[in-house]
C-alpha cells in the first residue's frame, strides 16, 4: 500500500486554495466594476434628460444658448470617460484587449481584430514618445495620441 504524504497533500491543498481564493477576488473585483458600470450609464441618462429638459426651456424662451447646456455637456462627456476607463479596466482584467478602430473586445494574443480586422496595438509604446505618458502612444501608427506628433522611435 503506497504511503500518504501528508505534508504534499497539504501543500497541493493550500495551492488549490490560494488559487481559488485569488480567483474569487478577480469576480468580486470585476463584479464592482460591472455595477460601477450600470451606476455610471444610469448618471449618463439621468444628465441627457437633464440636458433635454434645459433645451425644451431654451426653444420655448426664445433663447438660443445657456451655460446650463455646456456644463451638462461636459459633465455627460466626464461620465462617458469614466464608463471608458471602466471598460478599459475590465477588458485587462480578463487578459483582453480592445480594438482602437472599432471598440470590439479581442483575445490579449491577437494581431489582427475579429471583428473589423484592424491590426492590434500588441507592442509597448516608444519609449522617446513626445508625451509625459506612455498610453498617449500608439504603438501601432506611431503618431501620439494625445498631441497627433510623430514619435521620435519611428
Amino acid at each position: 500500500m503506497a504511503s500518504i504524504n501528508v505534508d504534499e497533500w497539504m501543500e497541493k491543498l493550500r495551492f488549490i486554495a490560494d488559487a481559488a481564493g485569488k480567483k474569487t477576488g478577480e469576480m468580486v473585483e470585476l463584479s464592482k466594476y460591472k455595477m460601477e458600470t450600470v451606476r455610471v450609464s444610469g448618471e449618463i441618462k439621468r444628465l441627457h434628460e437633464k440636458l433635454g429638459m434645459e433645451m425644451y426651456r431654451l426653444v420655448k424662451t426664445n433663447q438660443s444658448n445657456s451655460e446650463a447646456v455646456e456644463t451638462l455637456t461636459q459633465q455627460i462627456d466626464a461620465q462617458f470617460a469614466r464608463l471608458d476607463e471602466i471598460e478599459r479596466t475590465m477588458v485587462a482584467m480578463q487578459n483582453k484587449q480592445l480594438c482602437e478602430h472599432c471598440g470590439a473586445v479581442n483575445p490579449k494574443d491577437a494581431v489582427y481584430c475579429l471583428k473589423c480586422g484592424e491590426k492590434l496595438c500588441t507592442e509597448a509604446p516608444a519609449a522617446d514618445c513626445c508625451c509625459e505618458s506612455a498610453e498617449d502612444s500608439c504603438c501601432c501608427t506611431g503618431t501620439c495620441g494625445c498631441c497627433e506628433e510623430e514619435n521620435a522611435a519611428e
